[in-house]
């Protein structure tokens, strides 16, 4: 499991880098590059990012979606750039698109206030009543 050592960041993108052939990763500084391309129908079929990569696998059943993915030195993610094979339609003629590009930034992440219990007594769940 290539991203077990990423204990701050979510499943989707644990999914997407262990899924990743040709994997690179690079550290500069306080910082740390994951690259690499993922097949499409592995990511179509897990289920933490299935729903969002599910749409393409028709038309690009054999597709590897290429990403890119900067943690801090927490291995909290910063930013993650995707290339999404994809499928345009001009005049009616249905064409091959290069790739739809998605990029997401996270910002403070995990510099928030830490989550505290509200004082009181503790809710019970109504089927317990």
């Amino acid at each position: 499991m290539i991203a077990q050592g990423l204990v701050g960041v979510d499943l989707k993108l644990v999914a997407l880098v262990d899924h990743a052939r040709d994997f690179r990763s690079l550290r500069t500084g306080g910082t740390l590059t994951l690259s690499g391309r993922s097949p499409l129908s592995d990511l179509a079929v897990d289920p933490a990012i299935g729903a969002f990569y599910h749409p393409h696998v028709a038309e690009h059943p054999n597709g590897l979606v290429s990403f890119v993915l900067t943690v801090d030195s927490r291995d909290l993610p910063m930013v993650l750039e995707t290339e999404v094979p994809a499928t345009s339609e001009v005049d009616g003629v249905t064409r091959d698109a290069p790739h739809e590009k998605f990029s997401v930034s996270y910002r403070d992440w995990a510099k928030g206030d830490p989550i505290a219990v509200r004082p009181g007594p503790s809710p019970s769940p109504p089927w317990t009543s």
